[in-house]
């Protein structure tokens, strides 16, 4: 329950965090590694942050890696620096999508995937006609922070790519849709 910043730590601090009691943190090249068929969501939380994935991504083959950003800025630089790896929308061209899904242009450097909260307040972002605006786009959608299972199930039945959760134990094969279990 410490509010550490991260940053501050070295790798060998960082490596005494534990997740659940159990896991160490991995480094992003040993997640590239041991997952290589896994997509991984990176979101650049900080400008140093996004300084760093640009140092990482350096030379490396990254197919499955997405690239989120609430700063437009960071995505901006970022895509700049890497247009062939995928990368999230941003809070701009999320609005767009969904007030004016029209005026949304396709082009090769345009992000693949919707990083979005199921609601805003009241309001429901991700309808089904929000995810229909999103693939008819080639652009696949996925829900944070889903932690409940009926939400979870609405949103398979609506068209959801997928869902991003902070309790993964909540969504064991044996909590899952018969259609989803593997």
């Amino acid at each position: 329950g410490k509010n550490i910043d991260p940053e501050t730590l070295s790798l060998e601090e960082l490596g005494k965090f534990l997740i659940d009691g159990i896991f160490k943190i991995p480094t992003l090249d040993k997640l590239h590694k041991i997952f290589p068929d896994v997509y991984l969501s990176l979101d650049m939380k900080s400008d140093s942050a996004c300084e760093k994935l640009i140092i990482w991504a350096q030379d490396k083959d990254l197919p499955r890696i997405v690239v989120g950003s609430f700063d437009s800025q960071r995505m901006q630089k970022f895509r700049h620096k890497y247009p062939e790896i995928r990368t999230a929308l941003t809070q701009k061209e999320i609005l767009i999508m969904k007030i004016f899904p029209w005026i949304f242009k396709i082009n090769a450097s345009l992000p693949q995937f919707a990083m979005v909260p199921s609601k805003i307040g009241p309001v429901r972002l991700v309808t089904q006609a929000f995810i229909a605006n999103c693939h008819r786009r080639g652009i696949k959608v996925f829900v944070w922070v889903v932690n409940n299972i009926n939400e979870k199930n609405y949103l398979h039945l609506i068209g959801a790519d997928g869902i991003i959760t902070d309790d993964y134990r909540r969504f064991t094969p044996q909590n899952l849709p018969h259609d989803l279990k593997s």
